[in-house]
């Protein structure tokens, strides 16, 4: 079992361009360029929609809540 030689190679590129055309290569690959290019824009996306709520927890993390003194709220004058 040896590695394929060069004139190998050149006959298999010569064969899926007979079988393919020129046409169809670049058409195939053209779809597959943007199948991935869509991809990297849905990751990019995902990963900027969870930063954002990353940013907005840790803003409800740092918030403090409006405290209310019990003795205040009991409505007591000791007068």
């Amino acid at each position: 079992m040896g590695s394929f030689s060069a004139w190998h190679w050149l006959i298999v590129v010569a064969l899926i361009m007979i079988l393919f055309g020129r046409g169809r290569i670049s058409a195939l690959l053209g779809d597959i360029g943007k199948g991935i290019g869509g991809f990297r824009k849905e990751v990019r996306e995902l990963t900027d929609g969870q930063a954002a709520s990353r940013k907005v927890s840790r803003r409800a993390a740092i918030t403090p809540s409006p405290s209310h003194d019990s003795t205040e709220s009991a409505g007591g004058n000791d007068r």
